[in-house]
């Protein structure tokens, strides 16, 4: 389809996505949930931070960023404040990581046995 030489406006198609926001009390929840290449790093202050290997390079989250679980099951950072215009919740309660883990049990044991290792 050729849409001219001139901007037009897009929307986004509506999908739903899953996130975490990572903070200090849940940053170990959220480097275990990301499948795929993702690193313990520090930001310029020593406050941890993560590398993550994306689709467009290597990026790094910060506390109070929300990790990104995209559509072909990569992951990304975003910062908070685009998050919160971008998205809004897709079901009214949340879940523990306890409930989560045991909700997908198998995905994730398959994941960790590829990778050679076991689960926390």
């Amino acid at each position: 389809m050729k849409y001219g030489d001139a901007p037009i406006k897009f929307r986004k198609k509506p999908v739903v996505i899953e996130a975490m926001q990572f903070t200090e009390d849940n940053k170990n929840q959220v480097f275990n949930w990301i499948t795929g290449n993702c690193y313990p790093a520090w930001d310029a202050n020593g406050n941890p931070a993560l590398k993550i290997e994306t689709l467009e390079g290597d990026m790094i989250a910060q506390l109070g960023d929300w990790i990104v679980k995209g559509v072909k099951n990569e992951f990304y950072p975003c910062k908070a404040d685009i998050f919160d215009a971008t998205y809004e919740a897709a079901e009214a309660t949340t879940h523990t990581w306890a409930e989560y883990q045991a909700a997908n049990k198998q995905a994730l044991d398959d994941i960790a046995a590829m990778m050679g290792g076991k689960r926390e």
